[in-house]
């Protein structure tokens, strides 16, 4: 069975706004990652195919998932295709030699 998973967002509590803003380091971003990493990868690990959306309508998802915190990612999980069809590719990828420099020390 398909599945959404809506991710939001808190406000800091005063501490961590505090943390945030000395390190000028966005923490709920860093946490948000993480935790879409790890459960795509399981998903994954699972069997189950996933895919990370971050442009959607914030207020409908808001109001259909009943969240008060602003809504950064929604998760599909699901199983996938027997047989997977690969989506072309608009432009070729540019060669490995283009985007890298190597530096011998």
């Amino acid at each position: 069975m398909p599945v959404f998973i809506v991710i939001s967002e808190g406000r800091y509590n005063l501490s961590e706004a505090a943390g945030a803003l000395l390190k000028q380091n966005d923490y709920k971003s860093i946490d948000i990652g993480i935790l879409s990493a790890y459960l795509t990868a399981e998903a994954a690990a699972q069997g189950l195919a996933s895919c990370i959306l971050g442009w959607f309508k914030e207020r409908a998802v808001r109001k259909l998932a009943g969240c008060k915190g602003k809504v950064r990612l929604i998760i599909a999980l699901g199983y996938p295709k027997t047989e997977p069809i690969p989506r072309e590719r608009r432009k070729a990828r540019k060669p490995l030699s283009e985007i890298t420099a190597w530096k011998e020390s």
